[in-house]
């Protein structure tokens, strides 16, 4: 079965699929859209979230990047030859969707169809093709260890004196971050949309709001299903901690208004554009009070949301499937260093995703602690050779899971045979170019990782139980891999 993958427009998707006739060689197809590139739109302009009709897209999505995956099914003549397959080319605007044409076929007689699309003069895909290629490093794979040189970590210098301890109230960590320029900043922004309401005998104080957000915090780890319940005289849902500190209709009026972008001035192209401000000053806090640690950790973390947005994303699987994701750098402990919202195909990048998120994060850190050596545990969604040679420049180290198609064709035992091998038998090369060891391990599945830091050696012991002994054995388990845990 033949997959083709072709980036259009979602209304020029539509068209096309009204001029498609049933064919018997089309086992499917499936359609992909991105977020919409309108960062102010409003949810009200947002269609149902159950809608499943192509026809009831606003104009934002209509106009946002999709993905048509045709899936056919490969027929052979008597000289092998497939069939022509139905092509749909990249393309920025309807106007240049010309008409089908039949393509004759020797396979066929019935006739085949082919969409051909002309491109820009800026030449919009052959640009894009043209960013994504990149000079190749070259490796050279042998079958030896990476050799560890420890060396001693010290912490930089903090970037900001702090007199906490912890016998300190939580509300003086909470000012750390809502600071009193912070708390000015939300409460000029929610006035002056009032004033955009119409609204202009709204007034707020800096205490006030400090009090809504302790309620909003307080409701994340308090959840009742609708916020007016906590106001309500029921035993099993009146919080007398919020009835004390705020009127439920003061706290609406407020949470109506509550804004931390000015309307008149948000960036085009962004999608997150009305909260935009406020995350960039998080992340700058995050950075000046962080407790810095050697070993940092990237991942994907997903923002319960259940509401109409064009960057809401579905994760099958995940404990949170709907939401916001983004992209978090945090250490041992968990505390976020910096974190990135993503917002779908928005910035032209020369790597691929993963890549792009661990290089962007890190250097964001290093320029806040640019001699400080990091060492960055990730899994198979960012790793990559490429990756490790790069960041090893800005004194960066990589230790990751990865595919076993992104290991620049090292010659290790390939999986299914590993497979067959006793538990605890690794095969490992290195580049002896960029110092990268690949490491493939047979545990209860096989497993393969990539570190410019730790190797094989000291091979160390894992506790397994076995089927055979019916009891707990050791097996070998490589240093990269007790690291990586």
């Amino acid at each position: 079965m033949k997959m083709s993958r072709h980036v259009l427009s979602t209304h020029e998707i539509a068209d096309a699929l009204e001029d498609f006739d049933d064919d018997e060689d089309l086992q499917g197809l499936d359609i992909y859209i991105d977020p919409p590139c309108d960062g102010t739109m409003s949810d009200g302009d947002s269609g149902e979230e159950d809608c499943d009709s192509i026809n009831r897209l606003n104009r934002h999505q209509l106009l946002a990047p999709a993905e048509m995956v045709l899936r056919q099914r490969e027929e052979h003549d008597e000289e092998n030859r497939t069939i022509d397959e139905v092509l749909v080319s990249p393309s920025t605007s309807s106007q240049y969707l010309e008409t089908l044409t039949p393509a004759a076929g020797p396979s066929s007689n019935r006739s085949r169809r082919s969409r051909h699309v002309e491109t820009r003069a800026d030449g919009t895909s052959s640009e894009r093709s043209q960013q994504r290629q990149r000079i190749v490093r070259p490796r050279k794979w042998v079958k030896r260890d990476l050799r560890y040189q420890q060396c001693e970590w010290s912490p930089p210098l903090p970037r900001a004196v702090l007199t906490l301890t912890k016998e300190s109230e939580p509300i003086e960590f909470f000012e750390l971050f809502f600071s009193e320029d912070v708390i000015r900043y939300i409460v000029r922004h929610t006035v002056m949309y009032a004033v955009e309401k119409h609204n202009y005998n709204f007034c707020l104080s800096g205490d006030e709001l400090s009090c809504f957000i302790g309620i909003l915090l307080l409701s994340g780890y308090a959840p009742l299903p609708r916020r007016r319940m906590y106001w309500e005289t029921n035993e099993d849902t009146h919080n007398v901690l919020v009835v004390k500190s705020m009127r439920r209709n003061r706290f609406e009026e407020i949470f109506r208004y509550f804004h931390v972008a000015d309307n008149g001035n948000l960036r085009a192209g962004d999608k997150m554009a009305k909260i935009r401000p406020l995350f960039n000053i998080m992340n700058k806090k995050f950075l000046m009070y962080a407790p810095i640690e050697k070993n940092l950790s990237i991942d994907e973390s997903m923002i319960p949301y259940y509401g109409r947005h064009g960057c809401k994303q579905h994760i099958h699987g995940k404990p949170i499937r709907f939401g916001f994701k983004a992209w978090v750098a945090a250490t041992r402990l968990g505390y976020c260093l910096q974190a990135d919202l993503y917002e779908g195909r928005s910035e032209a990048r020369e790597t691929g995703l993963g890549e792009h998120v661990v290089t962007k994060l890190m250097n964001t850190v290093k320029t806040e602690y640019p001699e400080t050596l990091f060492s960055v545990y990730c899994d198979n969604f960012f790793t990559a050779p490429s990756l490790l040679s790069s960041l090893q420049e800005n004194n960066v180290k990589i230790t990751g899971t990865a595919r076993q198609n992104r290991i620049d064709k090292c010659p290790l035992i390939d999986a299914k045979s590993c497979k067959k091998q006793p538990r605890g038998f690794y095969d490992y090369r290195l580049d002896t170019n960029d110092n990268i060891c690949a490491v493939r391990w047979n545990d209860n599945s096989v497993v393969t990782l990539l570190s410019n830091e730790f190797g094989v050696h000291p091979v160390q012991k894992a506790r397994r139980y076995s089927v055979a002994a019916k009891q707990k054995i050791d097996i070998d388990q490589p240093n990269v891999v007790q690291q990586y845990n």
